[in-house]
């Protein structure tokens, strides 16, 4: 039988922070951001090699980009101009990464300075190259955030973590959440909720004539933005909660927020309430370890 947590949520919510701290120390779990390399020992049992990230969990349920292939359709076939594409498209994604790294870090230290949820040690300034190539954007997107964050506080969220490190053998995955939040639901109930920081063009939330259907389980999901990150919020979190469980108690499920930060505004997306239930059926059964795409189908 799983204990329930305190009805005080600043209590609940320490305790959530002990409970997890104790889960990492007693399976040695650890994360070394420069190399993406999670390593965790448990009962005698290295599972350092032998558990995917969720990062690579999520991207099972969705075709691969083709880039080559779609380069030189939009080029006409012309492999010069094709290369060029790819060359900014791989600009392109280098700059939203970094720029991501460095709003992540500064909502990090903005969001400690509101709870003093953990050790300040724990905030790593990440490798952000020169950040006068990008400040001018960065630092509206920095605010956006900020917005969030307040709102989250004025409805009542108690922080429980940040760039929260996890593993399971049991769902053989690892990964490393944003932020969980634990919230009142209307009902009463205290549960966890969590949300994402992205720094997509929006273009990259809506439906094109490219988009597809997510695969497996999934296929009620576009594979836009806004289906994956609802996959990797609700393994995130379904991860959080197996780690919570296993340490005897009971952490209800409340919701998880995509927030896409933009210089002009950050856009918010709920991930769809059943998404969650399909996830963890997914973790428990293992599918995310299977093949999910044809290979003979990739380009058509």
């Amino acid at each position: 039988m799983l204990k329930t947590l305190p009805n005080d949520i600043h209590a609940a919510a320490q305790l959530l922070r002990e409970l997890a701290n104790e889960y990492r120390i007693s399976r040695s779990i650890t994360f070394e951001e420069e190399k993406h390399k999670y390593t965790m020992r448990y009962n005698g049992v290295d599972y350092s090699d032998k558990l995917m990230s969720t990062s690579n969990a999520y991207k099972k349920f969705k075709l691969p980009f083709d880039s080559i292939s779609k380069s030189l359709k939009m080029c006409d076939g012309d492999e010069v101009k094709a290369m060029e594409l790819r060359n900014q498209w791989a600009a392109k994604g280098l700059r939203s990464s970094t720029m991501g790294s460095y709003c992540h870090y500064h909502l990090e230290q903005y969001i400690y300075e509101l709870y003093k949820h953990k050790d300040p040690s724990e905030i790593r300034m990440p490798d952000i190259g020169n950040p006068d190539d990008y400040l001018s954007n960065a630092i509206p997107m920095i605010e956006h955030g900020k917005s969030f964050v307040n709102w989250t506080s004025k409805i009542g969220a108690v922080i429980i973590d940040t760039e929260a490190v996890m593993g399971c053998e049991e769902y053989e995955l690892f990964g490393q959440a944003d932020k969980f939040w634990l919230v009142r639901s209307k009902s009463g109930i205290i549960g966890l909720l969590t949300t994402d920081w992205k720094t997509n063009q929006p273009n990259k939330f809506d439906v094109g004539p490219f988009t597809k259907n997510m695969l497996g389980p999934y296929q009620m999901l576009h594979d836009n933005a806004v289906g994956v990150y609802s996959v990797q919020l609700t393994m995130y979190s379904a991860l959080f909660i197996k780690m919570i469980n296993k340490m005897g108690y009971d952490l209800p499920y409340i919701g998880s927020i995509i927030v896409n930060l933009t210089p002009d505004y950050n856009l918010q997306y709920r991930v769809e309430s059943g998404i969650y239930g399909v996830t963890k059926s997914v973790l428990e059964n293992k599918l995310h370890l299977q093949q999910w795409f044809d290979p003979k189908l990739y380009n058509q």
